[in-house]
């Protein structure tokens, strides 16, 4: 017998949900105004100022209202350092070169196959509910992700195309990274979400300005930056890079983390709109026939379960870490504390 679900869990689902979709919403903003940004801006200077900016704003908000935990494992610290290079690093800087290599509509294609990443990653570690309806929600809306994509090659009079496939080396790297992100928040459901973001946001930060150090004579020989830059940094640093983070890791925490990322599917489709009324990119039938699948696949995978609710699953989520089929892989008995 199926007892019903308590009212604050189902509040917190409600959340998690109108967290990650305005999520979409922001990042597909970013698609557009970081094109603008650094059209004559180094993208590794955008790269630094924007997380610096971030990594800032977690650390005020820790002091002021707490948030650091009281000790670390040695395996949590692990975990940590894993997701501050692959979910952070590899994401923040693999979008901004894969804009600056690219356009905002190309880019925000490769999008939806961030929930595909996760699933990948979390099913291992036993963090997922699959069911047919994510299954067959997925494959239509990558289905209509590649229908774009093949369209573009198809059409595409431009005479550099290798543009494109740097283009797309990134985002995927960028996809990839966000997906892991997400995948391991149930890991680290202990800290606080501005403190896993932080962490992340620290290590980026440490990265970048390597980085901008190695390159300093080119970055900042006749430095300058205009208004519009500033705002897309500011806008980057407080939305993305900041706001976004801790949703996810949050949300994460509640919901399954392929559902999590589950809403980027919408930004082809919110991007095209922005750019075409925005940079006055153009919106082609294939391109909106594409994003009508995309939301078919997403109205199944969110819609189906509901529907009929007693068919259709193939395995359940794991109500905890410790009951992860990845414990062998990494044993969480035992741990002790780094000092």
């Amino acid at each position: 017998m199926q007892t019903s679900e308590p009212q604050s869990s189902k509040w917190k689902k409600g959340l998690a949900h109108s967290l990650i979709l305005s999520t979409a919403f922001i990042f597909s903003g970013l698609n557009v105004i970081t094109q603008v940004a650094i059209k004559d801006f180094s993208g590794y200077l955008f790269q630094f100022f924007r997380v610096t900016g971030s990594c800032l704003i977690f650390l005020l908000i820790l002091t002021t209202r707490g948030g650091f935990p009281d000790h670390i494992t040695c395996n949590e610290f692990v975990w940590l350092l894993l997701v501050g290079i692959v979910g952070v690093l590899f994401q923040t800087l693999g979008f901004v070169l894969a804009v600056q290599f690219s356009n905002a509509d190309f880019v925000a294609l490769f999008v939806p196959t961030t929930p595909l990443f996760t699933l990948l990653f979390s099913l291992p570690l036993g963090y997922e509910t699959l069911n047919r309806f994510k299954v067959i929600g997925l494959f239509i809306s990558i289905g209509g992700c590649a229908f774009i994509s093949v369209m573009d090659l198809v059409f595409d009079t431009s005479e550099d195309k290798n543009v494109s496939i740097w283009g797309l080396i990134f985002i995927l790297i960028s996809c990839a990274g966000q997906g892991f992100y997400a995948a391991l928040m149930p890991k680290l459901k202990r800290f606080n979400p501005v403190f896993i973001a932080f962490s992340g946001m620290s290590i980026c930060t440490v990265a970048s300005g390597i980085v901008t150090a190695v390159m300093w004579k080119d970055l900042y020989e006749n430095f300058s930056i205009t208004w519009t830059q500033a705002g897309a940094v500011a806008y980057s640093s407080l939305l993305c890079t900041g706001f976004s983070y801790v949703a996810i890791a949050w949300s994460s925490q509640i919901i399954d983390p392929s559902v999590a990322n589950l809403y980027q599917i919408l930004q082809p489709c919110i991007t095209a709109i922005l750019a075409y009324f925005t940079i006055h990119e153009t919106v082609t039938l294939y391109e909106i026939i594409g994003g009508c699948l995309t939301v078919v696949g997403l109205l199944l995978i969110l819609v189906g379960p509901l529907l009929i609710p007693s068919r259709g699953l193939v395995l359940q989520r794991a109500s905890s870490a410790s009951v992860s089929s990845a414990h062998l892989l990494w044993s969480e008995t035992g741990d002790r504390t780094c000092e």
